[in-house]
């Protein structure tokens, strides 16, 4: 399949797998980001208009795919006009719903990776909604002689201000145990770390399966994570037999400690998680659902310059905002007196819409000479 990807190809966005398993499956990929990576075809800023885009370049695609992720400050115009099928994949929509329904009503399929959000999203008029978790990329190097030498282990953050509770919770284990690994590493330093983590800390936010668990159970370490609900967590794992649940701090320490002295039921459940994690979940799995799904979609968004207007507001594009509204208020056809209005307006928005281009542009040269 001919596969166009417009994503912010950060080191550590999803996007990343994806691309690859496509590559892997043999698909023929062009991809569009603002940051530069080997896997990136055409560097791009802002809003570009993909339709006119893949015309200028001769790109014919079956599917053009948004994947949210890295700087957040992209997001493809002229989606109208692609013959072909649209879709996006949405991670965090824990973390802001209504942006998430607005940019599910631009794209013909919506790949959502929390379960809890399907129904919904759907109820509030979104079309052609679909679960798709998060997954995990085996890595090249061979991690299976790593010493497992870490007891616990956690990759992320570990901010006080966003998340107390979690902080109290790293701090609970920190201060009690030794051979540990709390703190971020790059991807490929992660998985090291997992492969040689016999337990594997996990705090979800607001309900979410983040990606921890399918890291930390695809290098076969024991994931202890809180309890989830009604977010399709059960229908993908059982909990003592891929993973543990934690009620609270003095359980999860209680587990910590029981485990610590069970180095066979720690292998038990690091192997059949393993196994679990390389037989269903992995981005080539995805790769290969995300097809199955387009291949039976059709046509479906409809969308106007008050579409993009409100999806721009929620991603803080204000430059883009602002032009697609005064594209809006162009095509109103309304009585004399309102076109009169708009015809006074329109001038003094665009040149907001000029300076708000500027300040931008500055602004991303000077966190350049920053770096």
């Amino acid at each position: 399949m001919k596969i166009v990807v417009f994503a912010s190809l950060t080191k550590d966005t999803t996007a990343n797998y994806i691309i690859r398993a496509f590559k892997r499956r043999g698909d023929s990929v062009f991809v569009f980001s603002d940051i530069d990576n080997p896997l990136v075809d055409k560097l791009i800023h802002g809003s570009p208009d993909v339709s006119a885009l893949c015309e200028q370049l001769s790109l014919r695609p079956d599917l053009f795919l948004f994947i949210e992720g890295g700087s957040m400050q992209i997001f493809p115009s002229g989606l109208e006009h692609l013959p072909c099928l649209t879709a996006w994949y949405g991670i965090d929509t824990h973390m802001d719903y209504n942006k998430h329904l607005a940019i599910c009503k631009a794209f013909d399929i919506n790949f959502i990776a929390q379960y809890e959000y399907v129904p919904r999203l759907l109820s509030d008029g979104a079309k052609q909604v679909h679960w798709l978790p998060l997954a995990f990329e085996p890595q090249p190097e061979k991690h299976a002689q790593l010493e497992r030498d870490l007891l616990i282990s956690y990759i992320g953050s570990n901010n006080v201000e966003k998340h107390k509770e979690r902080h109290d919770l790293i701090k609970a284990i920190t201060d009690k145990y030794n051979n540990i690994f709390f703190g971020k590493a790059i991807p490929a330093e992660m998985s090291k770390i997992y492969a040689r983590s016999w337990m594997v800390f996990n705090k979800s936010i607001n309900n979410d399966i983040n990606m921890r668990y399918f890291e930390a159970m695809g290098e076969g370490a024991v994931l202890l994570t809180d309890k989830l609900i009604n977010n399709g967590v059960d229908t993908l794992f059982v909990d003592g037999e891929h993973y543990l649940v934690y009620n609270d701090k003095e359980h999860l320490l209680q587990l910590i400690d029981a485990l610590s002295n069970d180095k066979q039921a720690l292998m038990k459940i690091g192997q059949n998680a393993k196994a679990l994690i390389n037989d269903l979940h992995t981005y080539d799995a995805r790769a290969n659902q995300i097809l199955e799904i387009v291949n039976r979609s059709q046509k479906a968004a409809v969308l106007s310059p008050i579409s993009y207007f409100s999806i721009f507001i929620s991603l803080g594009l204000i430059s883009d905002a602002l032009l697609f509204l005064i594209l809006t208020l162009k095509s109103l056809h309304t009585g004399k007196f309102n076109k009169i209005i708009i015809k006074l307006i329109s001038p003094p928005l665009y040149l907001i819409f000029k300076f708000t281009q500027t300040l931008n542009y500055f602004r991303k040269n000077a966190k350049k000479n920053e770096s």
